[in-house]
């Protein structure tokens, strides 16, 4: 399915849901339109929201984990990084890069004291968690930002 992060939005096309799972597995796209330059300079390294889950009852500020993207001007790739709250504490940790049109299997797995991710069925980062919360969450999709708005309509492909 492609989401579409609309101009001038924050949010992704889609509504979350509850999951019970302990993992997500997508194959990820990014396509052209995921290429920009933030108003603010300092802004470029701003971490966008790919998919993740909140954990138990609490909120993405609070307790969660998802994978994490920013589009490197450098490089001119997407930046990927686990990016999780642990008790309104954010932990962001660099995962690596993939080319724009790349596609890439990223799966998020959630243990009983670790978030756990992974690229291509390789470990990148392992992130400690809040033990004891709830394994009922609510499914966190693609937003665009930090305090910038997406310039112009951004697709991501997540199968």
């Amino acid at each position: 399915m492609v989401y579409t992060i609309t101009k001038g939005t924050h949010d992704s096309t889609l509504l979350p849901g509850f999951t019970f799972s302990n993992s997500a597995n997508y194959k990820v796209k990014f396509f052209d339109n995921c290429k920009y330059i933030s108003i603010i300079p300092t802004n470029q390294g701003d971490i966008n929201k790919l998919y993740g889950f909140t954990e138990g009852f609490s909120g993405v500020h609070t307790n969660s984990a998802r994978f994490g993207w920013s589009y490197n001007l450098t490089t001119e790739k997407i930046d990927l990084y686990s990016y999780c709250y642990v008790n309104s504490l954010r932990i962001s940790l660099l995962i690596g890069s993939v080319a724009i049109n790349e596609t890439v299997n990223l799966s998020l797995v959630r243990e009983r004291s670790t978030y756990k991710f992974y690229v291509n069925s390789e470990l990148k980062n392992t992130v400690p968690k809040k033990s004891g919360l709830p394994y009922m969450s609510v499914k966190c999709y693609p937003y665009f930002g930090g305090d910038e708005v997406a310039p112009y309509d951004i697709n991501i492909e997540l199968v």
